[in-house]
């Protein structure tokens, strides 16, 4: 059996000569966190212990996506202030917590991030996308909410450089240090299609 502590050497090893490229979570985990053998198979969505029989899972991490509309019908984008992406444009949203759910989310994260209480109106739908952390890349799945203010003007937090109105239509143009806003802000605009008679 490996030390835990030679697992993690390895997996600081493998991170530190991909800095500048994400590793995959098949390759920054070689090693099975319950019993320390090496994993003997790993593929994308799975790594599988022989030793324990333990089944590592890499599935995506919960997030919702903002798509916070004004009173004049544009849309409230922020300037990312930290990596991933930084200096990218975003909508305001985050990581789901445990047992919290998309909706709750979105509250919480409209509040953290903007300081102001929202209502959300519509669940659009998920889109798969990957994210960057620690020199590793992980799988997400941010689901897209259409939501407005109903109390507070919005505050950026730390974590947020910059933030602006725009049409729904200048948004598709913006800068996006991920691709699936810019689908999510397109979902948005064809579900408002939808409901203009």
């Amino acid at each position: 059996m490996i030390p835990m502590w030679k697992a993690l050497k390895v997996i600081r090893t493998t991170c530190i000569k991909n800095q500048h490229m994400p590793t995959s979570l098949k390759d920054a985990y070689l090693y099975c966190p319950r019993c320390g053998e090496l994993f003997a198979e790993r593929s994308d969505s799975l790594s599988t212990c022989s030793e324990c029989g333990l089944h590592l899972y890499h599935s995506p991490k919960p997030c919702v996506g903002i798509i916070l509309v004004g009173d004049d019908g544009k849309l409230l984008m922020v300037r990312r202030g930290r990596d991933p992406h930084i200096g990218t444009w975003d909508v305001p949203g985050g990581f789901c917590e445990i047992n919290e759910t998309v909706i709750e989310a979105a509250i919480r994260e409209a509040e953290e991030e903007l300081h102001v209480k929202i209502e959300v109106d519509t669940v659009l739908d998920s889109l798969p996308e990957k994210y960057p952390y620690n020199n590793i890349e992980h799988s997400i799945l941010s689901a897209f909410v259409i939501a407005r203010i109903v109390s507070g003007q919005p505050t950026p937090d730390d974590d947020i450089d910059d933030m602006k109105y725009f049409t729904a239509e200048e948004a598709l143009g913006l800068p996006f240090g991920f691709p699936s806003l810019k689908k999510g802000i397109q979902m948005y605009i064809d579900e408002r299609k939808k409901d203009t008679p």
